[in-house]
């Protein structure tokens, strides 16, 4: 991480720079096999080793990516360049952040009955169209427009969340679950 922050300041080249990330890579290299050799790891990390895990865990990762980066530049936009008041920003933002919660709690349930890939696989492809119109936004666009987007961007995350954690959970031995939920936290 020191690397990773120093190294636009003192140049990706530096030598303190490569060092560090010669320790970092070092360093994993004696953590990945430590926790293998261990009887009881602080890292499970033969749960990637199931494919149906390791799916879910990257589905997690870039949806919470591009679910989290884009979330602080919302405001902003709305604010600085489309101009809407701080009120208006906020009564845009309200029906998605009321709207995700009621989603999480139904797709939580209809994943009981309903294959858990078909969800996140229909919630992805929902995070395909809205961020496409994401892409359309211009100075011009209406409350109404940002709202929408923004609801089915969580109406997205919503059929994402819990059925991504149910296919990750499922594929796995009972005994090996607590740590898997602990690792898909961590990632998170």
């Amino acid at each position: 991480l020191l690397a990773l922050s120093q190294g636009r300041r003192e140049g990706w080249d530096a030598q303190g720079i490569l060092a560090l990330f010669a320790v970092a890579a070092v360093a994993t290299v004696v953590f990945i096999v430590i926790e293998l050799r261990h009887a009881q790891p602080l890292v499970e990390l033969r749960l990637f080793g199931s494919a149906p895990f390791v799916m879910a865990v990257a589905v997690m990762c870039l949806t919470t990516m591009a679910f989290r980066s884009t979330g602080p530049m919302f405001p902003v936009l709305m604010q600085r360049i489309l101009g809407f008041e701080p009120i208006v920003v906020a009564l845009t933002m309200l029906p998605s952040q009321i709207i995700y919660g009621v989603f999480v709690l139904l797709v939580g349930r209809l994943s009981d009955r309903v294959s858990p890939q078909l969800l996140v696989l229909f919630g992805l492809g929902l995070y395909v169209v809205t961020f496409v119109g994401y892409a359309e936004i211009t100075v011009w666009t209406t409350v109404l427009t940002m709202t929408t987007f923004l609801t089915l961007r969580f109406v997205a995350e919503g059929f994402i969340v819990s059925p991504n954690n149910l296919t990750a959970l499922r594929a796995l031995p009972e005994h090996q679950v607590m740590m898997a939920s602990g690792l898909i936290g961590l990632l998170r």
